[in-house]
């Protein structure tokens, strides 16, 4: 599998940074909706990366997936700017821990999420790793 392409179907799929504080520099309409320059807007990525018209079955996890579109990295000028170190994080950690294991299993049913609107991820994540055969 092609790390590259399973990490942006995880991001797609379920992305650590699920909404943006921004405010209007204008006045615009969007989707039948005017938004007065000034006011506030919040744009749920979570969301926009759930998108049906955007991704078909949407809420299926697909590691073959086309994720062109994700926003899990931003856009335009507020394009993240550690995207570069986080994907190169992931790669080396996934290259790392992948050889040393024959598999990963849950130790628990469910995952505990931390509590917050903005920031999405576990609190832990409790897996037990095989030893490679």
């Amino acid at each position: 599998m092609d790390l590259n392409v399973s990490r942006l179907v995880t991001l797609r799929y379920d992305g650590p940074i699920q909404l943006l504080f921004r405010e209007a520099t204008q006045d615009v309409e969007l989707s039948g909706v005017r938004i007065p320059a000034g006011a506030m807007v919040i744009p749920l990525l979570g969301s926009a990366n759930r998108d049906e018209a955007q991704f078909p079955h949407a809420d299926r996890f697909d590691v073959s997936r086309n994720t062109q579109g994700h926003l899990a990295f931003g856009l335009g000028i507020h394009f993240c700017l550690g995207t570069s170190l986080a994907r190169l994080e992931a790669r080396v950690a996934l290259e790392e821990l992948l050889p040393r294991f024959a598999a990963f299993e849950r130790t628990e049913p469910r995952v505990q999420y931390v509590d917050s609107y903005l920031v999405r991820g576990p609190k832990r994540l409790p897996l037990r790793a095989a030893p490679p055969c």
